[in-house]
């Protein structure tokens, strides 16, 4: 498209837009010389700016301390600076007592070597350790045990309450049922499922029965396994 000189000589309308324009243009380049000038600035005086962000507030007391809950959640070394170190640092302390299923040990974290060698063929081999592992060491001190994977956002007070209802020494298996496979159906292990002290049992006894729990270690459907 070509312009004549005649029609940037039109009186006002031509002169209003041209006017327009200019001064949009002068905003865009105040605003990135202002912005890029601010950057600068900040980049000078990182030190001495003071930064917005606070501090974890204190846990407040749990809704029920009488309710004793270990939480145990599953992660691989790949995902311990990157999903279990914010886990550690926001649910994970609500719980009574917290530990991490991986491949390797890392006390700090802390987390329990469970297997030697990760990948969803042995979440099932994983598992199984996790329940053993809970039990022998804890299975007498806890009245719930909550599983979960590193991708998790528990509320645990909220958990608390929940379970203020149940029995410990009730066989009690909490979670989101899937009922498409199996007729009793089972809990999923990606939304995470809770059981009583006597349910955590039941089931370390149970899978040591391979006549009536199917010895497979290396499985997929390690939540299919469980129910």
């Amino acid at each position: 498209m070509s312009f004549s000189f005649s029609a940037f000589m039109r009186p006002t309308p031509q002169r209003v837009e041209i006017g327009i324009n200019v001064t949009k243009l002068q905003i865009f380049l105040f605003g990135a010389l202002f912005g890029s000038t601010l950057v600068m600035l900040m980049g000078l005086n990182y030190g001495r700016i003071p930064m917005l962000v606070k501090l974890a507030p204190e846990l407040s007391e749990p809704v029920n301390r009488s309710v004793k809950i270990l939480c145990w959640i599953t992660t691989m070394p790949s995902n311990h600076g990157t999903k279990a170190i914010h886990i550690k640092a926001t649910w994970a302390p609500r719980c009574d007592r917290y530990l991490f299923m991986s491949s390797v040990d890392l006390p700090e974290l802390p987390a329990v070597a469970a297997v030697n060698r990760e990948g969803r063929s042995y979440l099932w081999e994983k598992t199984v350790f996790a329940l053993n592992y809970v039990w022998t060491h804890f299975g007498e001190e806890f009245d719930f045990f909550y599983k979960a994977d590193d991708d998790t956002y528990a509320l645990i007070d909220n958990l608390r309450m929940l379970l203020a209802s149940h029995d410990p020494h009730t066989p009690v298996l909490l979670g989101h049922a899937h009922k498409s496979v199996i007729e009793q159906g089972y809990p999923s292990g990606g939304a995470g499922y809770v059981m009583s002290r006597a349910a955590l049992r039941l089931i370390v006894q149970g899978m040591k029965n391979t006549s009536m729990c199917y010895d497979q270690r290396f499985s997929l459907a390690e939540d299919l396994k469980l129910g």
